[in-house]
């Protein structure tokens, strides 16, 4: 599995210009009053299900899921709990990251969920940092080429991955 693959398969998921997404939701956020522009900004609270948070839904808008975590769904049955990311990054092995991303952006979208919450990408330069664990260590080019490879495999699911 390379990550060339999936990047393309990204590119061809694309099916309207950057010009016409930015008039569409320029169209969209004007039609909106101040209350309802509020509530998917700062979402309505905690999520049902599988998510964490939501935002709401206004008129075409059907709101988003949004839901930890960086090792998988937090919160949820019959979902796997992937391997720590620092574990993860200290294969060296770009491919099984990239894979590690594809099976949880999958699970994600599986579960309706529209924005994945990690990965994390803390750098682990204090060692009591209690989350370390869930980012990529502290060398700044594993981690780099471990999020690359991470948000790549979620976002390929059509999944948002956000840190």
């Amino acid at each position: 599995m390379k990550a060339e693959r999936y990047t393309a398969a990204l590119k061809q998921k694309r099916d309207i210009t950057w010009a016409a997404a930015t008039t569409k939701a320029q169209t969209f956020v004007a039609g909106l009053r101040n209350d309802q522009k509020t509530d998917i900004i700062t979402g309505v609270g905690t999520g049902t299900r599988y998510c964490a948070y939501q935002t709401a839904p206004v008129g075409s808008y059907p709101g988003l899921c949004l839901a930890d975590g960086p090792l998988g769904i937090r919160i949820a049955r019959d979902v796997t709990v992937f391997p720590a990311g620092v574990n993860a990054a200290q294969t060296w092995d770009r491919d099984l990251i990239l894979q590690r991303g594809v099976a949880m952006g999958e699970e994600f979208k599986a579960k309706g969920v529209h924005v994945a919450l990690g990965p994390g990408l803390n750098m682990a330069r204090v060692p009591e940092a209690g989350r370390n664990w869930e980012g990529f260590g502290c060398d700044p080019f594993l981690a780099g080429e471990a999020a690359f490879q991470q948000v790549t495999g979620i976002q390929s699911a059509g999944v948002l991955a956000c840190s």
